[in-house]
């Protein structure tokens, strides 16, 4: 068996762990099972999402176990001859997450504010502090708009969108997932990135009488799932010792031949962890500690249903014979 749990809500809730996560990661290293840590997050590095997580649950998480919503952007092809915006994330660290992936160019909208504070009068304090002074900003093609991560300041990013697409309506914007709700402490699941696509789509369609140039990743796609899959298999072949060549996961690349035998997706939100699992094939498990309430109208039936991480894997383990 091999696992891909996904984190927020799952392993995480906010800055905390949640009861029994480091337990179910543990014991699956202790039985030698791959597993890797599949999110819809994004906005900082993968290096720097793993030494998070290793604070926070006390134990070792190696940065290629992390795959976040924007991970398969690595591998755009052409990256380094692009100019990007890149949306969202604190400061200015989704720019240096780009940068880190290769982009010839990374501007963020504290650039727009910061060269011409006019763009969006109301703009947050922290856009005149990480933002950088750009000669004919205006003039600069953007090839592609990247989101990242959640805006922080909605008005400031969705305003500087609106005027690249104005200058050029064919600009293609990639949305790094389509969540809508998330959990963290607060009692109820709050509002994801996808309210900032419906803000995006709306706005173009409503300015452009047509649909935007638009590529949705993250879970429950497709393209996400392939990514992770490939990455998972890497894993395999690192932990079995088989010594056989390991794959060069690519943006879009199908895995048509996997010699994992069963793999189970777990996490916390129906509509992107357990429908996309379901839907790639494998077996998925949902917890209660998320999004998810007993009552839910449900996409699909998960493989196992459980009160914590700790739980969901115990019972896959016992459905696979290996506890």
């Amino acid at each position: 068996m091999h696992v891909d749990p996904s984190m927020d809500g799952v392993l995480i809730k906010g800055d905390k762990p949640i009861p029994g996560a480091s337990t179910a990661l543990q014991l699956l290293q202790d039985r030698q099972i791959p597993w890797i840590l599949m999110t819809n997050g994004g906005g900082i590095s993968e290096e720097s999402r793993a030494e998070r997580l290793t604070s926070q649950l006390q134990l070792p998480i190696d940065v290629e176990q992390i795959v976040q919503s924007h991970t398969p952007l690595r591998s755009l092809p052409g990256k380094e001859e692009q100019t990007v915006l890149v949306i969202g994330g604190v400061a200015d660290l989704s720019r240096k997450v780009g940068q880190g992936y290769g982009f010839g160019k990374v501007l963020i909208p504290a650039d727009y504010v910061k060269t011409n504070p006019s763009i969006w009068p109301f703009h947050s304090k922290e856009c005149l502090e990480f933002g950088q002074v750009i000669d004919r900003l205006e003039d600069v093609k953007i090839d592609n708009i990247l989101v990242f991560n959640d805006p922080r300041d909605l008005g400031t990013d969705v305003q500087v969108i609106s005027d690249v697409l104005h200058k050029d309506p064919s600009t293609h914007v990639i949305f790094s997932n389509d969540d809508w709700l998330w959990a963290n402490e607060y009692h109820l699941p709050r509002y994801g990135q996808g309210v900032t696509r419906f803000f995006i789509e709306s706005l173009y369609k409503r300015n452009h009488g047509k649909e935007l140039n638009r590529t949705v990743l993250g879970k429950p796609t497709k393209i996400a799932y392939d990514y992770a899959h490939s990455i998972l298999i890497n894993r395999s072949i690192q932990i079995s010792g088989t010594g056989g060549p390991l794959r060069v996961a690519k943006l879009g690349e199908s895995i048509t031949q996997s010699p994992l035998k069963s793999v189970y997706m777990i996490g916390d939100n129906p509509a992107s962890d357990i429908i996309g699992g379901f839907n790639y094939g494998f077996e998925t498990g949902l917890v209660r500690t998320g999004v998810y309430r007993d009552g839910d109208v449900l996409p699909c039936k998960p493989t196992v249903i459980g009160d914590d991480v700790l739980s969901v894997v115990t019972q896959a383990l016992k459905n696979m014979g290996l506890y």
